[in-house]
């Protein structure tokens, strides 16, 4: 009756709002990839007039690939042919991207293909594409400044530890435990194995040195 189908009609008005809140709010688009065409719509969700509307656009891989950073050129067309394999697995990948504005920003995207042709070919993918920026530039920070404090403690004694007690695992540098056994494959990440090259006669010291400041 008339009644259901504006109950009915309610719930899915309700159902997009939530859905389009969720997506703007972690910065988030849809895209619907023809693959024989190399052509996609997409769906992003933008606040205007305060309110969550969503935008469709529509586009071509070479059109969009135009916006991708150099260096990340291969990954993005890569992704999208990666569409045409008869694996029909989930894909990802991450590029930077300045489709929105001057400065390229790094995009994590995830797809998988929905339908195929008569002959098993793939014919359409569907995904969704997030805006990772602040969070991935600061891992690849750290990950850098990692690297730089590996390479200026390379050959030396020094290091930098971590130690998780409830887990018990301990992390020393590889400088370090290459300067310590032969074989790297046998080290053993916790503090008992590590304490184990200490002197006798400073593992209390060193156990006691270590242990506060946790």
């Amino acid at each position: 009756d008339i009644e259901s189908l504006k109950q009915h009609e309610q719930s899915l008005k309700e159902r997009d709002e939530q859905l389009a809140l969720a997506m703007y709010s972690t910065h988030s688009s849809l895209f619907d990839y023809d693959i024989k065409n190399q052509s996609f719509k997409q769906i992003g969700f933008e606040r205007i007039d305060h309110k969550i509307k969503a935008i469709k656009r529509e586009g071509t891989l070479e059109r969009g690939t135009s916006t991708v950073h150099p260096d990340d050129r291969a990954d993005n067309v890569g992704f999208f042919n990666s569409f045409s394999d008869l694996n029909t697995l989930p894909k990802e990948a991450k590029w930077r991207s300045n489709y929105r504005n001057k400065e390229y920003r790094w995009q994590h995207v995830k797809g998988q293909v929905v339908e195929s042709n008569t002959q098993g070919q793939p014919t359409r993918a569907v995904g969704i594409r997030q805006d990772i920026h602040e969070t991935y530039s600061i891992e690849l920070e750290a990950i850098r400044n990692r690297k730089r404090t590996q390479l200026a403690l390379q050959n030396t004694y020094h290091t930098v530890w971590e130690w998780n007690p409830l887990s018990g695992y301990f992390y020393i540098g590889d400088n370090l435990i290459s300067n310590l056994i032969d074989d790297k494959s046998q080290w053993q990440y916790t503090l008992s194995f590590w304490l184990s090259f200490v002197h006798p006669e400073d593992f209390d010291k060193t156990r006691g040195l270590i242990e506060p400041q946790l």
